[in-house]
């Protein structure tokens, strides 16, 4: 490391900064890579301790809710201001201690971190080893920013396995089932992971290391329809699934080991080829809504009700039917349920319009809710941004 009269400062043969026009720029092989703006103050010494249990400077930062614009406001309120030598000099004493510590992501704020070691991976064989080890390490961390920025800026696929991601991301057990389950389907199936919502035929949503939600549309067919009761079967494995769709695979019947997924809520089974409700949906007690529009069945109700469960056989259904909300609120009621995130994903089945359910039927519910329950209950059910739950 060398630093000369011009504020050049070296830490290897791939990364330099330079102060130039007061601002510190970052060079990797002599290519600009970035201008640093600020560096994250301050931890009063008073409050060290407070971030023992921090594991990154990512983590440290959220903790006192550092942000680009509340540094400058810091600096505006406590009125003092670091010089362009004096920022120079901090970034690159960070920068080296980076580097002296082998590129150790936890020690730079992510988004300088990896997008940094992402572009040294392409000269220095050193970040190209530990790219996907801190790829890796940083994603099993479950930091949310730091996660959400890796799956967001990176194919995390190019440089992890899919056994890797899966064991990852989930408790071993629930890795390993959804490995044979792509195992059993064939081809080339992958899963996908989201913390959102269910947005393409290949999710599945994750909570705490567990999966809450899958989506498996489309990947049963004649080739591997033999092995959808061993998938079902291998399936019944997620203790923790809350919402499952399996639309659009030609199934014809539901096998008994579905009733071994005692917290499913959601089950999707449009689009199939079922001529009768399956009874078995009768003995699944957690089970609150069923989407069998589009099949064979030759019932000419449009809605039906076993004693929790609200079963939906039409897609030009609406809920705002008095009979179908009263029901509805009665089964809800009766189960005491306080998860109604998958009535979202029901109403979005009759409306593909718009990722949002039309505000009126949550308002025709919440009127009823309000004359039937409220006074009861002393609950409150509220509709924000297209999504329904109890307060």
């Amino acid at each position: 490391m060398t630093m000369n009269s011009s504020k050049e400062f070296h830490i290897n043969e791939y990364l330099f900064l330079k102060l130039e026009e007061g601002k510190t720029n970052i060079y990797v092989n002599g290519n600009l890579f970035r201008t640093c703006v600020s560096l994250i103050l301050n931890i009063p010494t008073d409050k060290v301790e407070d971030f023992d249990e921090a594991k990154s400077i990512d983590e440290a930062a959220e903790k006192i809710g550092w942000s680009e614009e509340k540094q400058f406001e810091r600096y505006n309120e406590y009125g003092y201001m670091l010089s362009p030598e004096e920022e120079f000099l901090g970034h690159c004493s960070n920068l080296q201690v980076w580097y002296e510590h082998r590129y150790d992501t936890r020690l730079l704020h992510y988004s300088l971190s990896f997008s940094l070691l992402s572009v040294l991976s392409h000269y220095d064989p050193v970040a190209k080893s530990v790219f996907k080890e801190e790829l890796a390490k940083r994603y099993e961390s479950g930091c949310e920013s730091v996660v959400n920025f890796l799956a967001t800026e990176f194919d995390i696929s190019v440089y992890l396995s899919q056994e890797e991601i899966l064991h990852i991301e989930l408790v071993p057990e629930e890795a390993e089932i959804l490995l044979e389950v792509e195992s059993l389907i064939g081809g080339n199936y992958r899963f996908i992971s989201t913390r959102v919502r269910i947005e393409s035929p290949r999710d599945f949503v994750i909570k705490n290391k567990h999966v809450i939600s899958i989506c498996m549309n489309y990947c049963m067919n004649s080739s591997n329809m033999d092995k959808y009761p061993e998938i079902i079967d291998k399936l019944s494995g997620l203790k923790y699934l809350e919402s499952l769709l399996i639309n659009r695979n030609e199934i014809d019947y539901l096998p008994k080991s579905m009733t071994n997924l005692v917290n499913l809520i959601y089950l999707d089974l449009s689009r199939n080829a079922f001529t009768h409700i399956p009874s078995i949906l009768k003995t699944m007690k957690s089970l609150q809504f069923v989407d069998l529009s589009n099949n064979k069945i030759l019932d000419n109700d449009d809605v039906v009700f076993f004693k929790n469960t609200y079963i939906q056989q039409s897609p030009q259904t609406l809920l705002l039917s008095k009979r179908a909300i009263t029901r509805m609120y009665r089964i809800l009621e009766g189960i005491k349920s306080c998860n109604l995130q998958y009535l979202t994903e029901f109403v979005i089945n009759f409306y593909r319009t718009d990722v949002t359910p039309p505000e009126e039927i949550f308002k025709k519910l919440l009127r009823y809710h309000r004359t039937n329950i409220e006074k009861k209950k002393g609950t409150e059910l509220v509709h924000n941004d297209g999504i329904v739950s109890l307060k």
